[in-house]
């Protein structure tokens, strides 16, 4: 009896992690993912970093290089949003948006993300 419930204990212990991993809503790697997947990962990262820019903005006593960089990031926003809007409707309407819009919107995004912020 022991010994059925050790191997079940080993079982449990070794199919958890399996399950945990293979968990629906995980994330796909990006060539994995559907043309409306990648436009909500867009918008996503978007939003983070329009959030993120909203709250260092607020920021007293911003030195130069600081709103340097905050105006560099403004820059991208503004770039981006228009292309994530027309991905969107692209997909939106069923259509399959073209990969040189896939890879400029993916551009900036790099560039948002890589935005070093270390002097805040």
């Amino acid at each position: 009896m022991r010994k059925n419930i050790f191997i079940l204990f080993i079982a449990f212990l070794l199919l958890v992690p399996y399950g945990c991993m293979h968990k629906e809503g995980s994330l796909k790697p990006f060539s994995e993912m559907s043309p409306m997947e990648k436009a909500t990962f867009f918008m996503s990262v978007y939003n983070s970093q329009a959030e993120d820019y909203k709250a260092m903005v607020a920021k007293p006593n911003l030195t130069n290089d600081q709103k340097q960089v905050l105006r560099n990031k403004k820059k991208l926003l503004s770039e981006v949003y228009p292309l994530i809007g027309a991905y969107t409707t692209y997909v939106d309407a069923g259509a399959m948006p073209d990969a040189a819009t896939e890879a400029a919107i993916m551009e900036i995004i790099n560039q948002l993300t890589s935005t070093a912020l270390t002097t805040f």
